[in-house]
């Protein structure tokens, strides 16, 4: 930036704004953003002159008036402060400075910023943080943002992006990237690079649902710093690599891929994780034992896969479970009798388990959904299943229970929506209790499956064993003996 210029000359200051603005834009056409920018700075933004800072002030707000132009900025959601003649440091929103004065941060998630990602956004030279999940960004990733020395975190997550995820520039230097956010966009169909190696600083990778296909390349397991693995909704192959390398993890998340083989056992090593996901997969096998050693383990979905053998016993005692899914595999055994106080969430439905219901489920007083259908379950329905207070759906369906329906009070279960006992061997009618509560909570308590049974002298014609107006749908299911 020239110095030798009378920096309060109209002339002086128009030579050093085009010396600036064409040296990280040489488009300043009439009717561009660049172009918009430029007729900003020379009509309205006439205290800002290439003496501000040794010209950094000058620089900066040229390519942020042309972020403003090119997004669309009169119709973010907020644009406090923005193309004012206050400093864009501290009043422009979403925009940070270093202690140097320099733009550090771009942070405008969920702020209707439109189109394109500026180039010029490369020239920025002390930005390490860009935030603009949620927008409507389209158009591909500039790889002039690859050339910023400390760009540390990148999350351009829920957007309309297209081209190359990991284009060659990409990987051309050392890189400073600690967090990547890229999930849910549309970029071209491809493969997670070898090079993905490089990223040994990466914290974070979130790549889920950008059309990834083939396998997980072995170097994963030379990005030691990884805590967050987001691979989920793509087209992912092959098995699962080695992770061993990789022991500060906290959450896996691949579910919804084409994965085969099975779960590596030493994942069960890892006792930070706290979210586990391989759902929606072809993988096969038993679910280690060694995952009961992951006590901080908060949510563990396994559902939709080829499983076989039993749930561990040892995930009874997960003191920190609060999800737990498993339903669509070719599990066999028990329940384990699960007794932490955060479990909210169990589904174990459409496998081969068999024995009784264990009591405790209902003990648990954060449990909310218990999907235990299609399954060969045997026994009675727990007496205290109107301990739990939170109860919101209960699916007891398709399996061979045998018995009554215990009787509940009507201030029991004040959180239920949904109860499935169809497809038993249950006898006896629907207890006034559970029909008066149904009544109590009507616009609440919409589904209420029981089974029918044939009526007196042998009738083909189903008997229905709910008092009027209680159950919600009846099924021809299976016929119990007295």
């Amino acid at each position: 930036m020239p110095t030798a210029y009378d920096c309060l000359s109209p002339a002086g200051r128009l030579r050093d704004l085009l010396a600036a603005i064409e040296a990280v834009s040489p488009n300043i056409e009439d009717g561009t953003a660049q172009g918009q920018a430029f007729e900003w700075l020379i009509n309205e933004d006439i205290t800002t002159n290439a003496c501000d800072d040794n010209g950094l002030a000058f620089k900066e707000r040229i390519i942020l008036a042309t972020y403003y132009y090119n997004n669309g900025g009169d119709n973010w959601v907020n644009n406090s402060g923005w193309l004012t003649a206050a400093a864009h440091c501290s009043n422009w929103f979403g925009i940070k400075c270093d202690s140097n004065g320099m733009v550090e941060t771009i942070q405008h998630n969920e702020n209707n910023v439109d189109g394109t990602i500026p180039s010029e956004f490369g020239a920025l030279d002390s930005l390490s943080v860009i935030k603009l999940y949620d927008n409507k960004l389209t158009g591909s990733i500039p790889v002039e943002l690859y050339s910023l020395a400390s760009l540390s975190f990148l999350d351009l997550e829920t957007n309309t992006l297209t081209g190359e995820l990991f284009p060659p520039e990409m990987f051309a230097r050392s890189n400073t990237l600690e967090r990547f956010r890229a999930s849910i966009n549309t970029f071209t169909p491809g493969t997670i690079p070898t090079e993905i190696g490089n990223f040994l600083k990466l914290e974070q990778i979130w790549i889920a649902s950008t059309n990834r296909t083939g396998t997980i390349p072995d170097e994963i397991n030379l990005m030691v710093s990884l805590e967050n693995i987001a691979f989920s909704d793509n087209s992912l192959t092959g098995k699962i690599p080695d992770l061993s390398a990789l022991t500060l993890l906290r959450k896996v998340v691949m579910f919804n891929n084409k994965l085969t083989g099975t779960l590596p056992a030493e994942l069960g090593n890892f006792t930070g994780l706290t979210d586990f996901s391989f759902a929606e997969n072809e993988l096969t096998g038993t679910i280690p034992d060694s995952f009961s050693n992951l006590s901080d383990l908060e949510e563990l979905f396994l559902h939709s896969n080829e499983f076989r053998g039993s749930i561990p016993t040892g995930f009874a005692a997960l003191s920190n479970l609060k999800a737990f899914d498993v339903e669509n595999n070719d599990l066999t055994g028990k329940i384990p009798g699960f007794n932490n106080t955060k479990l909210s969430f169990f589904k174990a439905s459409n496998n081969d388990l068999s024995g009784t219901i264990p009591a405790t489920l209902f003990e648990l007083e954060n449990i909310r959904n218990l999907y235990l259908s299609n399954n060969t379950l045997s026994g009675t329905i727990p007496l205290n299943y109107g301990n739990a207070t939170e109860l919101i759906d209960l699916y007891l369906d398709g399996n061979s229970l045998t018995g009554t329906i215990p009787n509940i009070t009507q201030v029991e279960l004040p959180s239920i929506t949904e109860i499935l006992l169809n497809s038993n061997s249950l006898s006896g009618d629907v207890p006034d209790g559970l029909c008066g509560l149904r009544s109590a909570l009507a616009e609440q308590f919409t589904v209420l499956h029981a089974d029918c049974f044939p009526g007196e002298g042998g009738s083909d014609l189903p008997n229905n064993p709910c008092a009027e107006g209680c159950c919600t749908s009846c099924y021809s299911g299976k016929i119990a003996s007295d």
